[in-house]
């Protein structure tokens, strides 16, 4: 029995939908690769292939360390422009030190950028795919954030600039908080 007009959408409808294959599928990944999607052919058929789920929750687990321990590590340098701003000392931040902070929050953005490469690569449970691309999303604005932090830092201190990127990163924070804390619950539910 047939549940799809299509052998690839049959596999893939099945899968999102009902978390398991029907008899008749085309594995969604092997078709992607070899760019086969919806080629009916024989060669193209094959066993299909679940994500991993233990795979998936330790890699989500260690992004989310990894992402902890560099933001603790660039902490005490946005502590210090923050400082700057509040005491309305920012011309005391010398050309010097900002280079410096501004090479450190660049270093972390690109370890940020490494991650988010890793989080789109990643194949969730099907229960989860659609919250995982929020986090993906998430995750996203929050290294625009960091990208926008550092151009405020580009020669001098832009405070109206520094405060919108502060306030972009710490929205993107909580919507990667929600994301983790219902991608835990949807998975410890199965």
């Amino acid at each position: 029995m047939v549940c799809c007009p299509s052998h690839w959408a049959a596999g893939l409808f099945c899968w999102l939908i009902f978390d398991k294959p029907c008899g008749c599928y085309l594995t969604f990944s092997f078709a992607v690769r070899n760019g086969k999607i919806g080629d009916n052919n024989k060669e193209s058929r094959g066993p299909t292939v679940r994500p991993n789920l233990g795979f998936y929750v330790q890699t989500i687990n260690d992004l989310v360390k990894e992402t902890e321990a560099i933001g603790e590590k660039m902490n005490p340098n946005y502590e210090e422009i923050r400082k700057a701003i509040d005491e309305k000392k920012e011309a005391e931040v010398t050309p010097e030190r900002l280079a410096e902070i501004t090479r450190i929050f660049k270093e972390g953005t690109d370890k940020y950028r490494l991650m988010l490469e890793k989080i789109s690569k990643l194949r969730p449970p099907a229960n989860v795919m659609g919250i995982h691309k929020k986090f993906e999303r998430a995750y996203m604005k929050y290294v625009a954030g960091c990208d926008e932090m550092i151009l405020s830092l580009d020669n001098k201190i832009d405070q109206e600039a520094f405060d919108a990127a502060e306030a972009k990163q710490d929205e993107a924070t909580d919507e990667i908080s929600f994301a983790i804390q219902r991608m835990t619950a949807l998975l410890l539910k199965k």
